[in-house]
């Protein structure tokens, strides 16, 4: 049997961070799901087929058997793991150890781009989110002041006793709106 060496890359995904009182952390697939989800796409036949060709891997197989059982044996010789927390590691098993330190590194690279697609995502997703907020809050602000002037300008010389009680109390509730919403 020939030797066979192994390299591994441990990788840590740093989970985003927005202050909670801004925005709710969104419900999100567990790590591991996400993990799966990643993985799937890079060990795609297309990207493996590539880095067969590009490390020259499997020479002989890919002498004698069909391409796609080659990319099937690299899927078999590459692991993804999770260990704890955020963090897991890739492996990848060959002949060479250079080459094979080289396979794992691009592998371990393929992961980060992914991880930093899926921030970048994220982070659209939550200023789009922000955005739509603040809208919302000008909106309520821009009804709940016409409604204020609205009920000032039925106050014939401005003075709050002419008001009757529930319209008082009305008054108030926007004026307390129009401060809780200014303060958002």
């Amino acid at each position: 049997l020939p030797d066979m060496y192994r390299s591994q890359a441990v990788i840590q995904v740093v989970p985003p961070r927005v202050p909670g009182g801004i925005v709710q952390a969104p419900t999100t697939a567990r790590f591991d799901e996400r993990l799966r989800a990643v993985e799937q796409g890079i060990l795609s036949r297309t990207r493996l087929e590539g880095l067969i060709r590009e490390f020259n891997l499997y020479e002989q197989e890919r002498r004698n058997q069909i391409l796609h059982n080659v990319v099937e044996k690299m899927r078999r010789d590459i692991v993804v793991l999770p260990t704890k927390g955020d963090t897991f590691t890739v492996t990848y098993v060959g002949r060479n150890p250079t080459t094979v330190m080289k396979v794992t590194e691009r592998l371990a690279t393929y992961f980060i781009d992914e991880s930093l697609k899926e921030s970048e995502r994220r982070a659209e997703n939550t200023s789009s989110f922000l955005e739509s907020q603040v809208e919302e809050a000008r909106r309520r602000l821009v009804d709940t002041e016409q409604k204020l002037t609205e009920l000032q300008a039925s106050r014939k010389d401005g003075d709050a006793t002419i008001l009757s009680p529930e319209q008082a109390d009305e008054l108030q509730r926007f004026q307390d709106q129009r401060l809780a919403i200014r303060k958002e």
